[in-house]
């Protein structure tokens, strides 16, 4: 009988203890294909990517880190098969707008150079003109973005084409005339966040960390409230910044709350990748 007890119990304390080691299993599962499909991604095998994402997911439903991975890299692959559809997209720009923003937040600027070049030929404005800009900043060819921003252009250039263009000037030791360029950026009383960003770090590799964390403050002050943590870290993790970024003015800039009222944001890294852009005061 003592036996008997005992081989019941045992088996009862091993029927209690399983859910906790399947999920154990499951957590450990989906880290371990969610860190396949980072892998995969940086080498831009985006099917591949996806599939680990995917499997990741269902091994953790509950974890909304990885949930939000693999639904933005679902949405990636799509918009990436519309823009190769044999009839142009209406909506191209906005989806080589948004392909762009997730190329850059993932480290792939291989990618974002490509689609750059694409957007010029099928778009032939300004904006994509400067998306190939960073695009081709981010790769490290600083080269290719002064040749390319120096050349005439038959569409309008902007803000963004002073600043990415200051900025290759600086990689290029060419200070004094980033300096005379950084003087003619204006930039607009409602300018969207990102292009404060960018006016920001243009002023961070010239040394004006007062100028730049002029720029910060207001941007992160436009910037949705779920957004905003991401958003400081790529401020914090840029190289561009890095010569400011411990100054007393970054600091304090760096500690800038959002002045937009929370929304169902959904608390993605990006408004220009979110599908419900142009619904919240951050989208706008």
């Amino acid at each position: 009988m003592r036996s008997c007890f005992v081989a019941l119990t045992v088996a009862f304390l091993g029927m209690c203890l399983l859910p906790t080691t399947v999920l154990a299993d499951d957590a450990l599962n989906a880290t371990m294909l969610h860190a396949e499909g980072k892998a995969l991604l940086a080498k831009a095998d985006f099917e591949g990517a996806l599939a680990r994402y995917l499997a990741a997911a269902r091994a953790a439903p509950k974890s909304q880190a990885i949930t939000q991975d693999a639904r933005a890299l679902k949405r990636v692959v799509a918009q990436r098969k519309a823009l190769d559809a044999p009839k142009q997209h209406p909506k191209w720009e906005g989806i080589a707008m948004s392909l762009h923003a997730y190329y850059l937040r993932e480290g792939l600027p291989a990618e974002a150079v490509a689609l750059g070049r694409r957007g010029v030929k099928v778009l032939k404005n300004g904006a994509a003109e400067a998306r190939l800009a960073e695009g081709l900043l981010e790769a490290g060819r600083h080269d290719q973005v002064m040749t390319l921003l120096a050349a005439p252009a038959t569409w309008k250039r902007a803000e963004r084409h002073v600043i990415f263009h200051g900025i290759a000037l600086v990689r290029a030791g060419q200070v004094d005339k980033a300096t005379a360029l950084a003087k003619t950026l204006k930039l607009p009383a409602k300018a969207d966040p990102r292009l404060l960003r960018d006016g920001a770090r243009l002023h961070a590799v010239l040394g004006n960390e007062t100028a730049a964390a002029a720029l910060l403050v207001r941007a992160f002050e436009t910037t949705p409230v779920a957004n905003l943590p991401a958003f400081k870290k790529q401020v914090r993790t840029h190289a561009d910044f890095g010569p400011v970024l411990a100054g007393p003015a970054m600091t304090k800039a760096m500690t800038t709350a959002s002045k937009l009222k929370p929304t169902s944001c959904s608390g993605g890294t990006d408004c220009g990748s979110c599908p419900s852009r142009g619904k919240c005061g951050g989208g706008k």
